[in-house]
């Protein structure tokens, strides 16, 4: 029992402390760069694992348990503008028994907020697909 308590508090932490986190980037750029959008993705995830005893927490959907991660690699040949102030970034990350996850992060730029991510799902667990992208009339879509 106790040890449910323990994951469900865990879990509304995750999601409590991840709302409305504001990544810190050049306000006075009209269109961030792949560079900006990286660096701020590496230091969202690095400011979390300090505030949250060394690994970054997130909420696995798919299994209803929380993960702890460390982060092993930002694919900066997939980070993207999606859109004017949408952006979109995806990570390695792996457990302390060294299970792999592949994180996918969008971020919206707010104004004289900078960056906040918006969103984050589980892609990948070690190497399997939970989902994919598809594009259609020029707009990507996730497909289950």
């Amino acid at each position: 029992m106790k040890e449910r308590t323990l994951v469900a508090a865990i879990a509304f932490l995750c999601v409590l402390l991840t709302q409305g986190w504001a990544v810190k980037a050049d306000k006075g750029k009209a269109q961030l760069t792949t560079a900006d959008i990286s660096k701020a993705i590496t230091g969202f995830i690095k400011d979390d694992v300090k505030q949250r005893g060394g690994y970054f927490l997130i909420f696995d959907q798919e299994t209803k348990k929380p993960l702890a991660l460390s982060l092993t690699k930002v694919h900066e040949d997939r980070l993207a503008v999606v859109d004017k102030n949408l952006y979109f970034a995806c990570v390695d990350m792996k457990t302390p028994e060294g299970k792999l996850y592949d994180v996918d992060f969008f971020l919206k730029r707010k104004p004289n907020a900078g960056l906040q991510v918006s969103e984050m799902t589980v892609h990948k667990e070690d190497g399997k697909a939970r989902y994919s992208w598809v594009e259609e009339k020029g707009v990507w879509k996730r497909k289950k």
